[in-house]
């Protein structure tokens, strides 16, 4: 398979990811976390949310590289600055 090919493939699957995610918010079934890290500290917005679809919207607030796991999931290195958003489901509840 070539580069442009696996290129197309993935940002087809990011769109659908997005648009999935986005279907979830308009029926109300997204929780969304807001997530501050800097050197040393991670504040949450939230302390605890329910089961299904979790986004985190990530922010780097300090100097150094961060990124922010769930579940596996894994955000890019953010630089100072930097964001992203990080959607995971959770299936069952834990701490």
């Amino acid at each position: 398979m070539s580069r442009r090919t696996l290129a197309v493939l993935f940002v087809a699957a990011a769109l659908a990811s997005g648009l999935a995610v986005a279907a979830l918010a308009a029926r109300g079934d997204v929780t969304q976390v807001a997530v501050h890290e800097r050197e040393w500290q991670i504040t949450l917005s939230r302390d605890t949310v329910p089961t299904g679809t979790v986004v985190f919207t990530v922010t780097n607030d300090g100097s150094d590289v961060h990124d922010f796991s769930v579940l596996g999931h894994t955000t890019p290195p953010l630089r100072a600055g930097e964001s992203a958003t990080l959607t995971v489901t959770f299936a069952q509840p834990g701490k």
